[in-house]
């Protein structure tokens, strides 16, 4: 039973509380049968060994009406009768709550867009970068050198949003060679390359290795983005927006291609 459809039946149960707690004599009957409904609905859902099911189980469980007796006996057990219902709500309510949070979670993360968040990440790594090189105390600032130094401060960015970041994951042979991405996000089939200019790394050559880099991940069993993330810190890029045009047009139905270039000016 999915978690809407829980919700749902237990709204249901929730619903017919209320009605019960009016309930005299005639009321035994109907209230056994609510409760054979209402246990069996979140032993199914819950499962019978919860303590979800064992809480409801073990509450007040009256067996029939007494209908003898002064007055006194029975206004008294049917007030414990009203408690035992007044109990019941809440825990079936408590239980409805955390459903609809779970269900809430699960819409959430069906929504969210891996791709889309890799691509905000590595957008704004440059802002990342001019915070940490600040310090205060007369600390030495942290500095990203090479593209080591790219790699190290970008897993750790990656690591605030998903859980699984392997580094170097291997590509499948392509024209006798074969290279290392530089992270896999496995669960997401996201791969993310990373590129960081210099002065013989620049336009013609960034876009020489990403579109042999591109040609490999096409049959990577478990690869279907690739982001192809450039740091420019020095602007050695002349025409960066060709560059990502040229790059993202050469995706097609087995692989998507993202390239993100930051800065960029």
């Amino acid at each position: 039973m999915d978690n809407r459809t829980s919700i749902k039946y237990l709204s249901q149960c929730i619903d017919e509380i209320e009605p019960l707690k009016a309930e005299k004599d005639e009321g035994a009957n109907k209230y056994i049968h609510w409760r054979e409904k209402t246990e069996s609905i979140v032993r199914n859902i819950f499962g019978e060994t919860s303590t979800e099911y064992k809480e409801l189980h073990s509450v007040f469980h009256p067996q029939y009406f007494p209908s003898i007796g002064d007055s006194h006996e029975r206004v008294d057990y049917h007030k414990k009768y009203v408690n035992s219902l007044e109990y019941l709500n809440n825990k079936l309510s408590g239980y409805k709550t955390a459903l609809e949070m779970k269900l809430s979670s699960e819409i959430e993360s069906d929504n969210f867009d891996s791709l889309k968040e890799v691509s905000r990440i590595c957008s704004r790594f440059s802002n990342v970068i001019r915070s940490i090189r600040k310090r205060h105390s007369n600390r030495k600032p942290l500095t990203v050198k090479d593209e080591y130094d790219v790699q190290y401060l970008l897993r750790i960015l990656l690591s605030v949003s998903f859980n699984d970041i392997r580094p170097e994951e291997t590509t499948p042979s392509y024209a006798g060679t074969s290279s290392r991405i530089d992270f896999l996000l496995k669960n997401e089939r996201i791969a993310v390359e990373t590129k960081m200019t210099r002065e013989d790394l620049a336009d013609k050559e960034v876009s020489k290795q990403l579109i042999q880099d591109i040609a490999q991940y096409q049959t990577h069993p478990d690869v279907d983005s690739l982001l192809c993330f450039i740091y420019d810190p020095e602007q050695f890029i002349e025409n960066p927006m060709s560059i990502i045009n040229d790059l993202e047009s050469r995706s097609n139905e087995n692989l998507t291609i993202k390239v993100i270039v930051s800065p960029i000016f």
